[in-house]
C-alpha cells in the first residue's frame, strides 16, 4: 500500500505529523511525504520513507514576507505535485495535516473523476476561527475549504475532543478518531534519561514558539526570589519575534535578573532533549486565550514531552488541564500568581528525584502517540483493503 503524507511545512516541525509518518513506514510499503524545506531535515528515514521538500524559506518570520508571485509558485508546485502522486504514482491513501494541505486537495478533487482519488484521512493540528486569517490569504481559503469540504474525508482526527464543535460533525458521513498530541515511545521511549539530577540551582525550561500566550512575564519577575537557598532561572528554547524579545529581556533587566533569563534560538526536534535534560522543571503554562490554547489538555504535545524527559511540570490553572492532569503528584496547577508559583516551586523541590521518576514513568505507561495513532491506523488500513 502506497501512502501519501501532506503537512505544508517540514514534519519535523511538527512532532505529530513526523510521529505519524515513522509509524506508517513500519505498516505499509511506501510512504511519500509533500512539504517545503522549512527545516533541514536530521532524521534517518526508514528507505521506503520518500520526502519532496519544496523550496521555502527556513526562517518562519522572513518566509510570511516573501513576494506573492513567489508564494503562488510555491502553491502551484505543491498542488501539482498531489496531482502527480495521484495520477502517476497511484497513492491508496492521504494523510492530510492541516487545511492549507487540505485546500491544495480540495483543487485536484475538483479535477479529477471521483473513482480516480484515493482514500482521504484529514487530521487538524490546530483550529483558529477564520477571523484570524487575512481575507484572501491561503490560509483564509484553507479555514474555508476545510468547514465546506470535510466530508470529501473518509476520515478526520483532532488532538482535542473539546474541538469536535469547531467542525461540522453533524453533517461528516466518514469516521472520527481521537489522537492525542502525545510523545512517540520510538523516539522519546528510547532516550536514556537520568531522573537523578543536581539541584544547585531551579531551572525551567520552555521549547516552542515564544509569545505572550504562555505566562512568562508572570514568571520573569520571580525569577530573583530564591527556593531553598538555590537561584531560580529560565530557558527560552525556540523562536520569539525580535520585538516580544525585547520586551521580554526589559522585563528581566527591570526586576535585576537579567543573568537569569536565557534565549537559545530553534535547533533539530532531535537535539531539545539534549537541552532540555539540564533543566529541571517544564514550563507547561497556556493561557486559555485562544481555541488552541483553552483545549490544550491532550494537544499540546510540550506537556508530555516533559513527562518523557522526567521533569514536573508548572500548569495554568483552571478547569479544563484539572481534568487531564489533577490526579498525577509531577503536575502542579498555577494562578500565576506570586505566592501561587513559590510555594508549587517549592513543593516540587522537596521531593525532586521522586516526581521526576513518576513523570518518566507515566509517559511510559499513559502518554505514548503510538497506541491512539496505530488503533486508528489498523482500521483505516483494514477497511482500505
Amino acid at each position: 500500500m502506497k501512502v501519501l503524507v501532506l503537512n505544508y511545512t517540514h514534519p519535523e516541525g511538527y512532532p505529530p505529523t513526523f510521529n505519524a509518518i515513522n509509524n506508517l513506514s513500519k505498516k505499509v510499503d511506501e510512504v511519500f511525504v509533500l512539504s517545503t524545506r522549512t527545516l533541514e531535515t536530521k532524521w534517518n528515514y526508514s528507505d521506503n520513507v520518500h520526502l519532496n521538500l519544496l523550496d521555502s524559506n527556513t526562517d518562519r518570520f522572513k518566509a510570511v514576507t516573501i513576494s506573492k508571485c513567489k508564494k503562488i509558485k510555491t502553491y502551484f508546485n505543491y498542488i501539482k505535485a498531489i496531482y502527480n502522486y495521484i495520477r502517476k504514482d497511484k497513492v491508496d491513501l492521504i494523510i492530510i495535516y492541516d487545511n492549507v494541505p487540505f485546500f491544495f486537495y480540495t483543487i485536484i478533487a475538483k479535477v479529477l473523476p471521483k473513482g480516480k482519488l484515493p482514500v482521504v484521512w484529514y487530521h487538524n493540528h490546530d483550529v483558529f476561527p477564520l477571523s484570524n486569517y487575512k481575507k484572501y490569504s491561503v490560509n483564509w481559503f484553507g479555514a474555508i475549504c476545510e468547514q465546506k469540504y470535510l466530508n470529501q474525508a473518509s476520515y478526520f482526527s483532532l488532538p482535542a475532543n473539546e474541538r469536535k464543535k469547531y467542525f461540522k460533525l453533524n453533517e461528516f458521513k466518514g469516521k472520527y478518531f481521537f489522537i492525542p498530541n502525545y510523545p512517540s515511545s520510538y523516539f522519546h521511549g528510547k532516550l536514556k534519561i537520568d531522573t537523578r539530577k543536581s539541584l544547585d540551582r531551579i531551572s525551567f525550561v520552555y521549547p516552542g514558539n515564544i509569545c505572550f500566550k504562555h505566562g512568562f512575564e508572570d514568571l520573569i519577575p520571580i525569577l530573583g526570589e530564591k527556593v531553598d537557598e538555590k537561584e531560580l532561572h529560565l530557558t527560552l528554547l525556540g523562536d520569539v519575534k525580535p520585538k516580544y524579545k525585547e520586551e521580554l529581556i526589559a522585563l528581566a533587566k527591570k526586576h535585576n535578573v537579567s543573568n537569569h533569563v536565557h534565549f537559545i534560538g530553534r535547533i533539530s526536534y532531535f537535539d531539545v532533549p539534549k537541552v532540555m535534560t539540564e533543566h529541571h522543571i517544564g514550563w507547561a503554562v497556556n493561557k486559555p486565550l485562544d481555541v488552541t490554547y483553552s483545549t490544550g489538555g491532550t494537544a499540546a504535545n510540550k506537556i508530555y514531552e516533559y513527562l518523557a524527559l522526567s521533569m514536573p511540570i508548572v500548569i495554568f490553572d483552571n478547569e479544563h488541564y484539572r481534568e487531564y492532569l489533577d490526579n498525577n503528584d509531577w503536575a502542579f496547577f498555577s494562578d500565576l500568581s506570586k505566592d501561587s508559583l513559590l510555594e508549587q516551586i517549592k513543593d516540587i523541590v522537596k521531593d525532586y528525584n521522586k516526581l521526576s521518576q513518576q513523570a518518566r514513568e507515566s509517559f511510559e505507561n499513559n502518554f505514548t502517540f503510538e497506541e491512539a495513532f496505530n488503533t486508528a491506523l489498523q482500521t483505516v488500513l483494514k477497511e482500505i483493503s
